[in-house]
């Protein structure tokens, strides 16, 4: 059965001209703040005004709770893409960028050719991975926001070790991890927010997004296909469950176990990279590769598939031990020796040197971008930046006027200054290290490295960070170069076509999973409903119902028992009757199961 049901529309027979590519959603993010970028890993959680949170954030090496939930979900976007899918994802979005430069400076009229297609097939790679994978990577991220919590396991997932180094109190986060206590603790700290308003609204939001996938939708719920994905991972942890897979019954293991199953596949590397048989059977097949990918996860994963993970987990050393798969994890060991191949390639090919020229300037750009992927920034801030006597002040103090929050020395070569500045505050998720940096006119003024670090990073990351704005702005620069080469070849709208019909190929395959409990004959007519609000059409358009849907969901995930149903609810203002008997309603009506309860206990499958 083809990916998609209808051919893509063919690049024309005629002369290329200028034009440009539709632009699609780069960029990875939750509903309601914080974004990541596949290509860079660059991870954003926490954006403000208040000059006085990332100094405190600095000093104290501690998260404020109400980040939480943004933090999650992006450091689990960020967990994916740092991952051997990930960096082929990036280094075919750099090589496409190098090429198109190396194309505007060659002088041999076949190397321009050449190079011109060099940079536009890992442009289609790019896109066509990041079109078939977001509502996976956004299913996955929503799950970690609102569902993931450490169980029995002793193998603890990067987002959630992470939010024992960020959120928890300094002196218990310390004996916890000496005393072997620390999924306890971070189970304590999820259940102090999972509750709140704030939450409760998130998820509130997402449950009313429509269940349709368009990447080139203006609507963000449907250009990310965040409904779509949450339910697909939703109905993958049922179905592992259904096939005896009880192990997954804690959440952070299935998280970390369906993220390597997925990210980690050489095999799906290997593909990412296959040699280009022409552009649409390229698509053809990836997407193809990927449906049997689920197919394989959904219908094949054994308990001792996931007992081996879970073993071959505990062979590490560290804290975040489910780093990477068993060899092969039910990938054909030639594809899989395959994308390891072509990932060592990519990587060499990217460090080595060649004549001085400015793509090898770009070169060594690149390579500063994937050592820096691992780091995430988890807040930054403007505010008055002053540079006097070797000392930068940063970060004026809101109940004390002239007094600065944050005080560091200089960087080298710094003359004095003063004026409306950056300041930004990074971490490396799984350790205990954070770095600040304060920036002037697009130029780092002090830089300041709190916990174990190494003098050559400390030498890169300033020496990047003292022209960061002209970084970013150069990186905007090439993606237009490699816009002007497509359409140059005249095969830009062939390439959008082919994205449009990935989009769509994608959606089928992911609603099938979404739907996978809905009788046959009632599929359309929920599907159409889901389609509009979510979830709020298919209660009927009862908000008071989705709201007591939304609260019960969010309990689910810590505690279970009628009794606690009734009396959590009942404090919100609703009756747990009344929603058990909308949701009834609606599963009888389209087959969609919400919330149920049997034995006494409350099931969620949203």
């Amino acid at each position: 059965m083809p990916f998609w049901r209808r051919t893509a529309k063919p690049p024309p027979d005629v002369e290329p001209g200028l034009g440009a590519a539709k632009a699609s959603r780069v960029e990875h993010c939750s509903l309601t703040g914080g974004a990541t970028n596949p290509i860079s890993n660059w991870t954003q959680i926490i954006s403000t005004d208040s000059g006085i949170l990332v100094p405190e954030i600095i000093k104290r090496g501690q998260l404020p709770p109400i980040a939480l939930p943004t933090f999650m979900h992006e450091v689990m976007h960020h967990w994916c893409f740092h991952s051997p899918v990930g960096l082929v994802l990036a280094m075919s979005n750099m090589r496409s960028r190098r090429a198109a430069l190396a194309a505007s400076e060659a002088a041999d009229s076949e190397d321009v050719e050449d190079l011109k297609w060099e940079c536009s097939y890992d442009s289609l790679r790019f896109r066509a991975a990041n079109t078939l994978l977001r509502p996976l990577s956004e299913g996955l991220a929503l799950f970690a926001e609102f569902d993931a919590i450490p169980g029995d396991s002793e193998v603890v997932s990067t987002v959630c070790k992470s939010v024992l180094l960020w959120f928890g109190d300094p002196e218990r986060k310390e004996a916890s991890l000496k005393q072997g206590r620390f999924p306890a603790e971070i189970s304590n700290i999820i259940f102090s927010v999972r509750m709140s308003e704030t939450i409760q609204k998130r998820k509130l939001n997402l449950l009313s997004q429509s269940l349709r996938y368009d990447p080139s939708s203006d609507d963000l719920g449907i250009s990310g296909g965040y409904l779509l994905g949450y339910l697909l991972i939703k109905n993958i942890h049922h179905a592992l469950i259904q096939r005896g897979c009880y192990d997954l019954l804690d959440k952070d293991l299935f998280l970390s176990f369906v993220r390597s199953y997925m990210f980690e596949d050489y095999g799906l590397a290997a593909q990412l990279m296959a040699s280009a048989r022409g552009e649409q059977a390229y698509a053809e097949d990836l997407g193809q590769y990927v449906r049997e990918r689920l197919r394989s996860l959904v219908q094949d994963v054994s308990p001792d598939d996931v007992a081996a993970f879970e073993k071959h987990g505990l062979s590490k050393t560290d804290l975040a031990r489910s780093t990477a798969p068993p060899s092969h994890f039910r990938t054909d060991p030639q594809a899989w020796t395959e994308g390891q191949r072509h990932l060592a390639s990519m990587l060499e090919a990217l460090q080595r040197e060649g004549t001085p020229d400015a793509t090898d300037a770009q070169r060594a750009l690149d390579l500063w971008t994937m050592a820096r992927r691992h780091m995430i920034c988890v807040a930054s801030s403007w505010d008055h930046v002053r540079v006097k006597n070797g000392r930068v002040s940063a970060g004026r103090h809101p109940d004390l006027p002239g007094v600065f929050t944050l005080n560091a020395p200089a960087l080298p070569g710094v003359a004095e200054q003063e004026g409306e500045g950056e300041i930004q505050c990074f971490i490396v998720p799984d350790r205990n290290l954070r770095i600040m940096s304060v920036n002037l006119d697009g130029k780092a003024v002090a830089v300041m490295f709190i916990g174990k670090t190494d003098p050559e990073f400390e030498r890169d990351f300033r020496e990047y960070e003292l022209d960061a704005a002209k970084n970013e702005g150069h990186a905007s620069v090439l993606d237009a170069m490699v816009q002007a080469v497509i359409a140059d070849l005249g095969v830009d709208e062939f390439h959008d076509s082919l994205i449009e019909g990935l989009g769509e190929g994608a959606e089928r395959l992911y609603l099938d999973y979404a739907l996978m409990l809905v009788p046959d004959e009632k599929l359309e007519s929920t599907r159409r409903l889901l389609a509009k609000n979510g979830l709020y059409t298919l209660l009927g358009n009862d908000f008071q119902s989705l709201e007591a849907v939304s609260i019960a969901s969010l309990l689910g995930t810590m505690a279970n028992g009628e009794e606690l149903l009734a009396d959590v609810l009942r404090k919100h203002g609703h009756k747990a009757q009344d929603m058990l008997k909308a949701c009834a309603k609606a599963e009888k009506a389209t087959g969609f199961v919400t919330i149920s309860q049997r034995g006494g206990l409350t099931l969620s499958a949203v």
